[in-house]
């Protein structure tokens, strides 16, 4: 009976340091604050079968706070480095032009291969858009390596609220 307990012990332990791990291995959250102002957002709902549109209309007050989540390559395999993002408004208003913007000295290394969802991108920039409070955006970014070496750089994000970058998190990247 005690090695029963003991094992039964030993699994709630294992269960409850992996479940602290699995969040926070290889990820950092910058938390940022702001103010915001009334926002509005329109929703349009079309039906197949006829041809009315209705138009909701509703106000969204309060403050964004962005946070992002990462995980990306740091040794490529067939020089390709995947770096996936999980972005999220936990505030309650609306996060306006929100953008992703990996540093010139770590992207200048890399062609960028492809991105998704489709949004916009200028150069380094990643252009996804408001949010509105709750929303998540997943994105996931490929980049090809132009040579061999070792790549250094940050990722970060902004939006017109904050007014400035906020760090997600310092990149290195081996490509062999």
């Amino acid at each position: 009976m005690k090695k029963k307990n003991m094992f039964f012990g030993l699994l709630i332990a294992l269960v409850l340091l992996s479940s602290v791990f699995s969040g926070c291995v290889g990820q950092k959250v910058v938390p940022t604050s702001t103010s915001s102002s009334p926002q509005t957002t329109s929703t349009t709902t079309e039906t197949s079968q006829t041809s009315t549109t209705t138009t909701e209309t509703t106000t969204q007050t309060g403050t964004p706070l962005i946070l992002a989540g990462i995980s990306y390559n740091t040794e490529t395999i067939d020089s390709v480095n995947h770096i996936s993002l999980s972005i999220k408004n936990h505030g309650n208003g609306k996060a306006t032009n929100v953008v992703v913007i990996i540093s010139e000295d770590y992207y200048s290394n890399f062609d960028l291969v492809s991105a998704a969802p489709t949004i916009a991108i200028n150069g380094n920039r990643f252009y996804i858009g408001d949010m509105v409070g709750g929303q998540t955006v997943d994105l996931n970014i490929y980049l090809k390596a132009k040579k061999s070496g070792v790549y250094s750089g940050a990722i970060y994000y902004t939006y017109d609220e904050l007014g400035s970058n906020a760090k997600i998190k310092d990149l290195t990247t081996r490509v062999p």
